[in-house]
């Protein structure tokens, strides 16, 4: 079956919802599918169905729709359900400001509660436009996203019923809770290793080859090869931006390929990095972990 489409919508968003006196807007873009909704999840009240709603998150929108098959493909079809993906503003098309949008001055509408109070508001656009204020909305997210849905679950109960909020980072934001959810500091890095680890035999190394690589690389030949603008992009030290990608993967690592990302990209990532590691070559080592690179973040990451 052919993966579900959406249409690509806008709306015209407030730019300050904390500010009474602000009139300014800017068109927010969303997605819809209502392909599904077509009264077999009937509800009281005179809801067709309920909506389901993906709270978008520091990407694309459509980057999250091609990696939801559980809502798209599961819970819709089940449920009879309308799927709205709201993005979330100053990422992919949602730019309040146009070309101006990452200046500083702008960039003080980027906060968490201004993201809240977009998706409340959408919500209630959808909801009047659709005949749909009856039905009961559920919120979904994961990693930041998780986040957000946690956090509008919490603030807006009237907007949203529940919410499924996974791999969200809550646990961490308070260290005085870490012991409770059994967290540290070096969690994350934890289950990013034994991810590399079970991938593929030899990653480790191949990776810690890499790595040296990188370091013995000059800075010229690593812009050249990591297709960068100027040295800064590497970041605080040499091997900062590998390292970053390597970190993303796990997060992505999705068994089927999503845009540019092949499917589970750890195990396509491993793969490079040993065969490079083998020739023990410092010219396929380095364009190895140029292809990481480019794969771990060309993908809107």
């Amino acid at each position: 079956l052919a993966y579900p489409s959406y249409k690509e919508l806008y709306y015209s968003q407030r730019l300050d919802h904390f500010n009474p006196t602000s009139t300014e807007r800017w068109q927010h873009r969303y997605l819809l599918n209502d392909e599904n909704w077509d009264g077999r999840g009937r509800l009281s009240a005179g809801c067709r169905g309920p909506i389901l709603l993906y709270t978008g998150n520091e990407g694309p929108i459509e980057a999250f729709w091609e990696g939801n098959g559980f809502m798209t493909q599961v819970l819709a079809p089940k449920w009879g359900a309308l799927l709205l993906f709201p993005e979330q503003r100053f990422y992919g098309k949602s730019m309040p400001f146009g070309n101006a949008t990452l200046t500083s001055e702008e960039l003080v509408y980027l906060t968490t509660a201004q993201v809240l109070e977009d998706y409340v508001e959408i919500i209630e656009y959808i909801k009047s436009q659709h005949d749909a204020q009856s039905c009961p909305v559920v919120a979904f997210g994961g990693s930041y996203g998780g986040t957000l849905t946690a956090l509008l679950r919490a603030s807006h109960p009237s907007s949203v019923i529940g919410g499924l909020a996974a791999s969200s980072e809550l646990g961490y934001y308070d260290a005085s809770g870490w012991a409770a959810h059994g967290v540290d500091a070096f969690s994350f890095e934890d289950v990013v290793l034994d991810d590399y680890k079970t991938a593929e035999t030899g990653c480790l190394p191949a990776i810690e080859a890499a790595m040296s690589a990188v370091e013995r690389a000059s800075e010229e030949t690593l812009v050249q090869t990591l297709n960068l603008c100027d040295a800064k992009a590497l970041g605080p030290e040499k091997r900062s931006l590998f390292a970053y990608a390597l970190e993303g993967l796990p997060q992505q690592d999705y068994p089927y390929p999503i845009g540019m990302m092949p499917a589970k990209p750890v195990n396509f990532a491993c793969n490079l990095l040993v065969e490079a590691s083998k020739a023990q070559d410092q010219g396929k080592l380095l364009n190895a972990v140029g292809a990481v690179v480019s794969m771990a973040l060309g993908n809107g990451s």
